[in-house]
């Protein structure tokens, strides 16, 4: 049993989601992408790691079409200890998951969410993420 998010996460203890089951496309980022911007009134600066969808034609078209509103920095490959996005991924495998036993994709996702969701509420939590060494060069 398994599922599957992507997120953003800003120094401020900002943090946007989407969890899903399908395996990452160009047409669910378009649509993450889509997320993030809606309703920003300040550019958004996203790090990306180097998934092949990210590098896509049709999404470079697209940011580029959006590019008041966002604009995209890629981080050298095989470095994920540079991606604070990878701070919530482990936290989210070290608490979201801890004492329970799940037996279906629906259960897991629900318990996924709902622990993302309490999350995005911790804003002290996620502005900590960035206390750590490695991502610090995305300033304070």
């Amino acid at each position: 049993v398994s599922s599957k998010m992507i997120s953003a996460i800003n120094n401020s203890g900002n943090f946007r989601f989407m969890v899903y089951e399908e395996n990452m496309n160009i047409e669910l980022f378009i649509k993450f992408l889509r997320q993030l911007i809606n309703g920003q009134n300040k550019k958004i600066f996203l790090i990306l790691d180097n998934l092949r969808v990210h590098h896509a034609k049709k999404v470079k078209k697209w940011q580029e079409k959006h590019k008041d509103k966002i604009e995209f920095f890629f981080l050298p490959p095989y470095s994920p200890e540079l991606n604070p996005d990878e701070l919530v991924n482990q936290d989210v495998k070290a608490n979201a998951l801890k004492h329970k036993l799940i037996h279906t994709k629906e259960e897991l996702s629900k318990i996924i969410r709902s622990y993302l969701y309490s999350l995005q509420k911790n804003k002290q939590k996620l502005r900590n993420f960035f206390l750590k060494e490695s991502v610090r060069y995305i300033g304070q």
